[in-house]
């Protein structure tokens, strides 16, 4: 069994399900056929992202029609014009591809990436962390990874891909201060030699000295890295470095049990603060959830905010130093203009469970934040409705003030 970690922009609607911030098993992820070739794959020589989503709530799900249908799955802006997105791209017949589509203009317009993975027979229908792609780092504009059962790597935007040799199965990847950090899948120790790996000379390799422990969440700011540990008995602990892992020391995060979820709400701005979203649990669409702020590397924590109980909104990130969204299943869009200090709620009528489709993917940067999700079909639900259905991207420049929808077609 592996463990998979629900973080940034999703979870299931159903309580059987992996809520945003909650934790999920499964087995190895679903295999994958890749499109490019072998003799290629074999020549191999920030802001955070992992996801289950779900399907909409009102109506039929598209997954089992005969209709082609496509799935953002992930979402990153680098800054306020470079972004990319993974399309999960699911014909009427046959299996679904993965691919990479990139923008130069913060989300107005997109060019589509070529195709390089398509799922396995199994796993053709909604996101869920069983696919073969579940994340996406952007090193630079032209330069990111693609990771989750494979890992991939693209140097032009997305035109062509390769796969890393021998890359063990990834949650998580982060790129900071010149390098890439890679957090292994695994549901403890004992699955996994290492659980920090480094990409050297298109390879990961073992990060040289590890932070001791099981890595749910990991973020990054210069030399500084920060990993939320835990423990068999759900405490957990922060692993703080300030040489690029050179050297490790544990700190307490906020509250006993705030790695409920093996890897909270975990952000931190350009000027070192960090921001962890606490929680002790989910029932029925309700989420108790504290938001808790350091600014001397974790050494303490300030009480910030005790955030709303309905929805799962404990993804967060930081766009600037003032401006944080949180995102999540069964909730709408919340975002902070000062610092996290007060939220207030974006695209209550597009997302959540009043509105009906969860968030797919969110990302933001400076003033600039991209929103995708199931757009409702004109008119009251209709049983008989079995798609395709429309993703929109709900876009907003000037920090949730106005917002502009723009439809992506299967």
């Amino acid at each position: 069994m592996r463990l998979r970690i629900c973080v940034v922009l999703a979870a299931l609607a159903s309580a059987a399900g992996c809520a945003a911030g909650s934790v999920a098993t499964s087995n190895t992820p679903s295999s994958a056929r890749a499109l490019v070739p072998k003799s290629a794959a074999a020549s191999a020589g920030p802001v955070s992202d992992s996801k289950k989503m779900v399907s909409p709530v009102v109506a039929s799900s598209p997954a089992g029609a005969a209709q082609p249908q496509i799935f953002v799955t992930v979402a990153q802006l680098l800054n306020a014009t470079d972004g990319a997105i993974v399309v999960k791209d699911c014909p009427a017949q046959g299996s679904c591809a993965f691919r990479v589509d990139v923008t130069a203009d913060g989300g107005a317009t997109w060019r589509r990436g070529q195709d390089f993975v398509v799922a396995d027979s199994s796993d053709n229908g909604p996101p869920s962390m069983e696919d073969p792609i579940i994340g996406l780092t952007m090193v630079s504009a032209s330069e990111m990874f693609a990771y989750g059962s494979s890992v991939w790597h693209t140097t032009d935007a997305g035109a062509t891909w390769v796969q890393l040799s021998g890359a063990p199965a990834v949650d998580a990847m982060v790129s900071s201060n010149g390098d890439v950090w890679a957090s292994v899948a695994c549901s403890d120790l004992s699955d996994c030699a290492t659980s920090i790996e480094v990409i050297s000379t298109g390879r990961l390799v073992p990060l040289r000295y590890q932070p001791g422990g099981l890595v749910g969440a990991i973020v990054r700011q210069g030399p500084n890295a920060y990993a939320v540990l835990r423990d068999a008995g759900g405490v957990g602990a922060l692993a703080v470095s300030h040489n690029d892992g050179t050297s490790w020391q544990l700190r307490p995060l906020p509250q006993k049990y705030c790695t409920y979820s093996l890897g909270p709400g975990l952000t931190i701005t350009t000027t070192g603060v960090l921001y962890v979203v606490c929680t002790m649990g989910v029932a029925a669409g309700s989420e108790p959830k504290d938001l808790y702020t350091s600014g001397n590397g974790a050494i303490g924590w300030q009480h910030e905010a005790s955030l709303e109980t309905y929805g799962y909104a404990d993804g967060i990130i930081a766009a600037s130093p003032s401006i944080l969204w949180r995102y999540g299943a069964r909730a709408a869009i919340f975002g902070s203009t000062d610092a996290g200090k007060t939220w207030h709620a974006e695209l209550d009528d597009k997302v959540g469970d009043t509105a009906g489709p969860s968030t797919q993917g969110f990302a933001a940067s400076g003033t600039t934040a991209l929103a995708f999700a199931y757009g409702l079909p004109p008119g009251p639900p209709s049983p008989t409705f079995t798609g395709p259905w429309t993703i929109n991207e709900y876009r907003t420049t000037d920090a949730g003030a106005s917002w502009q929808t723009r439809p992506l077609q299967p």
